[in-house]
């Protein structure tokens, strides 16, 4: 009886240690840098915020970003919360077959999606690229992204005016659990 035990001890521990989490492909950042263009009348504005959550899920190659319009309202957000009461949400579904965790060439990608605002959805796309950041094992990658609204889509971001583009400019992500993604239905 007692091999029979060890046996059983012995596989389970081996399914455990084997089996990558997903939680470890699970790399955020709260403190990104996105810049929004939009046009107001004649004139192109450049609204930037500073306090965006960005995730990137590399067992999905999917990536959410979300914001509220006024920057200031961030500061008050607990650490420990990812998904927030947001004004803007991004949500798109990179090229990548593959995203590797260890050091890796720059990574140039494409991208489809969708942009939420005022509980509608407009379809987005985009480009951009994952440099990996050696040296590191809490900082693990850099990410840039061009998005743009399909064709003939129309968004007007409150007071901002129409939106033109939106980029989100190299913004270190680095590797953390986050439990509260499973509850928030993305």
């Amino acid at each position: 009886m007692k091999p029979i035990i060890l046996f059983q001890g012995i596989l389970i521990l081996l399914v455990l240690f084997t089996c990558p989490a997903k939680a470890q492909r699970t790399y955020i950042t709260r403190k990104g840098k996105l810049v929004a263009k939009t046009l107001d009348r004649d004139s192109l504005k450049i609204n930037e915020y500073k306090n965006i959550n960005v995730l990137l899920d590399y067992d999905k190659a999917e990536v959410i970003i979300n914001f509220k319009l006024d920057d200031s309202l961030d500061d008050h957000i607990p650490s420990n919360r990812f998904f927030y009461d947001y004004d803007v949400a991004i949500n798109s579904k990179l090229s990548l077959s593959e995203i590797e965790t260890q050091s890796h060439p720059d990574r140039n990608f494409n991208l489809k999606g969708h942009l939420i605002y005022n509980e509608a959805a407009y379809y987005i796309t985009g480009d951009g690229v994952l440099e990996h950041w050696e040296g590191s094992e809490y900082m693990s990658c850099l990410l840039t992204m061009n998005i743009k609204l399909m064709d003939d889509m129309k968004l007007k971001l409150g007071s901002y005016g129409q939106l033109e583009s939106i980029h989100l400019f190299q913004t270190v992500l680095s590797q953390e659990v986050l439990d509260e993604r499973e509850k928030t239905g993305y």
